[in-house]
């Protein structure tokens, strides 16, 4: 059944959808709706077991990039933000459109006093944006399947859509692929002279963590979803994610939100401090044992919350900036991490986007 839902926006009413769907899953989803332009799978895991509520496919056309996140690139996104803001109608599934999409961690160099090799080494944007406005919801709780559309053409977009989930899922195996060996940015000695060189940084005071990171590039002929199937089952995550941009794919697993900003509350997840899980109770007992005694991962995790309050407090209102949780240990896939919860009050006259350049990049990495 179909119904129209009236909404706030400039863009007309959203035409929703419903229909059972406990026989699927969001790959098969997916997969059966790349044909009509699907582009991007949002999915959820808790504690590596546990799947989330809801996976968000969405169909999102190429919004705007910017190959540098200067401040230009920031306004024009907030002005179409402005543009283009849809309000959310109780309900329904919490994600009902809107943009999709990436911001690099060379955006930096835009934000904070600091500067990049010369050479772009990925090739990507600094901030790409899709904007989806269409998305088709699994309820992994009820097995129900939400069809929502702000599209110019809803009832001709439901109806193919009807008729590719009433379709078989087509024959997606692939040849076996010879493994290749991973090519590095770093020579082995090259690594070595960088590791030596962040330390003599944070002997002498100039920093107070390095992350000495490398790219790895293997070549392939395979489907890029078939990377993200493999990662969705090699690691469950809280935030698993797959976008294609057109001309590249990203693929992620992660069990950290880096802000999140829902009404006026501004939340961080700051994570740090990690042991192996193995699924033995003695063993993994001992490991939750041996990091909350661990001086040196405590110490990270104290800086890293400060961070995390510093940079709320950036965009908080006065005084409401606090630590609810402190030093949690939670379960994940295959490890355990110490996890807190920092919050506050956004400040009046700000915005989601100076949450994020409050808070970007996450220290926690």
């Amino acid at each position: 059944m179909l119904v129209q839902k009236a909404t706030l926006d400039r863009r007309g009413p959203l035409l929703v959808g419903e229909r059972r769907a406990d026989l699927e899953t969001p790959v098969s989803l997916f997969m059966k709706l790349r044909p009509l332009g699907a582009n991007v799978l949002l999915e959820s895991a808790q504690e590596g077991r546990y799947w989330g509520r809801y996976s968000f496919i969405a169909f999102g056309e190429p919004c705007f990039t910017f190959d540098q996140a200067d401040d230009q690139a920031w306004e024009e996104m907030r002005r179409f933000l402005w543009e283009e803001w849809c309000a959310s109608i109780p309900g329904l599934p919490p994600f009902q459109g809107g943009l999709v999409g990436h911001i690099s961690y060379d955006a930096v160099t835009h934000l904070e006093p600091v500067s990049l090799p010369e050479r772009d080494l990925m090739g990507a944007p600094q901030m790409a944006f899709l904007r989806a406005d269409s998305l088709v919801v699994l309820d992994n709780l009820k097995g129900t399947l939400f069809l929502m559309t702000r599209g110019p053409k809803r009832e001709a977009w439901v109806q193919e859509v009807e008729e590719r989930l009433n379709s078989p899922l087509e024959d997606v195996s692939q040849d076996e692929e010879v493994p290749q060996i991973a090519s590095s940015t770093f020579s082995p000695e090259g690594y070595k002279a960088a590791v030596r060189r962040a330390v003599e940084y944070i002997r002498d005071g100039d920093v107070i963590q390095v992350v000495l990171a490398q790219i790895l590039t293997i070549p392939s002929s395979r489907d890029p979803f078939a990377l993200y199937r493999a990662l969705r089952h090699f690691n469950p995550s809280p935030y698993m994610f797959f976008l294609d941009m057109g001309n590249y794919q990203l693929v992620g697993s992660s069990p950290e939100v880096m802000v999140r900003l829902t009404g006026r509350l501004v939340e961080s997840r700051p994570i740090a401090g990690t042991r192996p899980r193995t699924g033995n109770p003695t063993e993994d007992r001992i490991a939750v044992e041996e990091l909350m005694a661990d001086e040196k991962e405590a110490a990270e995790h104290v800086m890293l919350v400060d961070l995390a309050r510093n940079d709320l407090g950036r965009v908080a209102t006065t005084g409401s900036v606090e630590v609810t949780e402190f030093r949690k240990v939670e379960a994940y896939s295959h490890v355990f991490h110490l996890v807190s919860h920092v919050k506050g009050e956004l400040r009046e006259g700000l915005d989601a986007l100076d949450v994020i350049r409050a808070t970007f990049p996450a220290g926690t990495l």
